[in-house]
């Protein structure tokens, strides 16, 4: 990771008072991280070192991130949260920024409780335990969620089997359909081959009686002589 130092630097207890900043218009609080090495933030956008613009004044702060030229790169509230976040910087934990309230309660406090609190903020199991808590909470409204489609896709799951159900019998029918159809063709032809047989038959007769013919002649003829 980039290493980081600060300058101009003064912070107030989590931010919340900011009146002791400034005494006419405004106040200015600079912080500059150095920006190098493998796990540098956006080396290509802020070069060698960031630099992070807080104005405060009576109604209102802003912040302004720079690039190592004082030019201003971004002003959004999450641009300043992917960098903390890059750096790994927890602004909240007392062994990495110890404030003089803090240290001040750390060192005169006799309250054990108040000791494992700040232990359990300083090993980040406070932010594990906040991380499992919001999963769970997470966890919890997935689950509701989950059984809500359910339910709504049972009526769903129904309607799905009777159409299942329409369309097999819809292709039986269209299977019907065609064994219909081959039946009458087979009618048909059955039709055609039964008349040319009868036909064939009768021109066997037809050709006998031609047969016949001569036959007959010669007797009517014998009989007129």
């Amino acid at each position: 990771m980039g290493d980081w130092w600060l300058y101009r630097w003064q912070k107030n207890s989590k931010g919340r008072c900011f009146e002791g900043f400034y005494q006419n218009r405004y106040a200015v609080v600079e912080v500059e991280v150095r920006n190098r090495g493998e796990e540098s933030y956006k080396p290509d956008i802020y070069g060698d070192s960031i630099i992070i613009e807080r104005r405060i004044n009576q109604s209102s702060s802003t912040t302004v991130l720079k690039d190592h030229q004082g030019r201003k790169v971004a002003s959004r509230r999450e641009d300043l949260r992917d960098l903390v976040e890059h750096f790994n910087i927890d602004v909240e934990n007392p062994c990495v920024i110890m404030s003089q309230d803090k240290s001040r309660e750390f060192l005169h406090s006799g309250n054990e409780k108040d000791k494992f609190k700040f232990f359990f903020k300083a090993t980040l199991l406070q932010q594990v335990n906040d991380l499992l808590l919001s999963i769970n909470e997470q966890l919890k409204s997935a689950n509701a969620l989950v059984d809500e489609l359910e339910a709504s896709i049972k009526p769903i799951e129904k309607e799905l089997t009777e159409l299942q159900g329409k369309i097999k019998n819809m292709e039986h029918l269209e299977e019907m359909s065609q064994q219909v159809q081959q039946l009458k063709k087979k009618l048909a032809w059955s039709w055609v081959y039964s008349v040319d047989k009868e036909l064939q038959e009768q021109m066997v007769k037809v050709g006998k009686l031609k047969e016949r013919i001569p036959t007959c002649q010669a007797r009517i003829d014998h009989e007129l002589n």
